[in-house]
């Protein structure tokens, strides 16, 4: 559902499912049926984070971001996400995710596809830290690019769905990179770990077999007050991480008492296909995305 329809049967289904944003939601997305990856505008290599004074040849390498924009701007803006890479916090890059900003884009949600310093450079809680810049800069310059006034989402992909619950549930990284209590609409983290991150165990001596909930894991800081977040896992995901996920939602719905909070198992996805599942029509991953993202546009 993120991509535009090539056949006549394809667009009447994706005419109909937009249908169902009701009427402005509708103005604003309806334009992506026409639209194709050549109609992106894509701006890349932007610098998120450069402090006065320092030299430092891993921030600029790493702390820059690519920009997807529809060439086509609906009245009141965009939504816009950011979306994160992949690769254990010690590898990967914006190439990861780029095939999937494209795709958003074409379907009218401008995307921020970031990329942080990484292990053995760097160290807990500093992939944490970029990744909240990353955001900091879309929430101060997304609206001059035509992003819609609160509709900022952050997203990504295994080690990038862990940064992004990291920031939905620990909400001191946004404070200190400059956002705003609210500033973001909601969270899309896909197949990311909520317990303490291997690669943060293995910094504390720690082997994956040590289970740790930390404060380094999203499932140390539920509180009622987080943000709508929407899980992606796939039945098929790598060992445990369903009821990894299943455990955050069931703990944030029945002891946080915070009904936004949800996930999707996506079944036949295992943990790279449900990423790149994405791109295919009518995608339930894709489906949910879209849904989401309508359902907490303001």
């Amino acid at each position: 559902m993120y991509h535009s329809p090539k056949s006549p049967s394809a667009r009447f289904c994706f005419l109909r499912r937009l249908s169902q944003w009701g009427a402005a939601s509708f103005a604003m997305v309806a334009f992506a049926v026409l639209v194709s990856a050549a109609e992106v505008t894509i701006q890349r290599d932007i610098v998120y984070y450069a402090p006065d004074g320092e030299t430092d040849a891993a921030i600029d390498e790493f702390c820059r971001l690519d920009l997807y924009l529809p060439k086509v701007s609906p009245a009141g803006g965009f939504p816009l996400i950011v979306l994160f890479h992949g690769g254990g916090l010690h590898t990967g890059s914006r190439e990861r995710m780029a095939a999937l900003a494209e795709r958003f884009a074409s379907a009218g949600i401008a995307v921020a596809n970031a990329t942080y310093r990484l292990h053995p450079g760097v160290k807990f809680p500093v992939y944490v830290e970029d990744a909240a810049r990353a955001v900091a800069w879309a929430a101060q310059h997304g609206e001059s690019k035509g992003m819609r006034p609160g509709a900022l989402f952050v997203g990504g992909h295994s080690a990038g769905g862990y940064l992004a619950a990291l920031l939905a549930t620990d909400a001191q990284y946004l404070r200190k990179a400059g956002v705003s209590d609210g500033g973001v609409a909601g969270y899309i983290p896909i197949s990311g770990q909520l317990i303490t991150h291997s690669q943060v165990r293995e910094e504390l001596g720690l082997t994956r077999l040590s289970i740790l909930s930390n404060e380094a894991a999203p499932l140390y800081h539920l509180r009622r007050d987080m943000a709508p977040i929407l899980f992606l896992v796939g039945d098929k995901d790598m060992p445990a991480r369903v009821e990894e996920t299943r455990l955050f939602v069931a703990a944030a719905n029945d002891i946080a008492k915070n009904p936004n909070i949800s996930v999707l198992v996506v079944p036949d996805r295992s943990h790279g296909s449900i990423r790149d599942r994405l791109l295919t029509p009518d995608d339930p991953g894709g489906v949910a995305v879209m849904d989401f993202i309508r359902r907490w546009t303001p």
